[in-house]
């Protein structure tokens, strides 16, 4: 499941100024942390994004 450049990808990446004031659900990714002042979160912890969160996301690879 988790090889990467097949099947699914996690990739931590940093939230875009569109992003910031969102939910984690209104993004186009699957999100499944924040981290946030350098502390991990689950995403049904964190009501908003703020400027300077990372978050983690899972991707499908759909050439494979």
């Amino acid at each position: 499941l988790l090889n990467q450049g097949k099947g699914l990808d996690l990739i931590e990446r940093g939230v875009t100024a569109d992003e910031v004031g969102r939910t984690v659900h209104a993004d186009r990714d699957i999100v499944l942390a924040v981290v946030r002042g350098g502390i991990i979160m689950r995403f049904d912890t964190v009501d908003q994004l703020g400027e300077g969160d990372r978050i983690v996301v899972v991707r499908s690879r759909r050439d494979t």
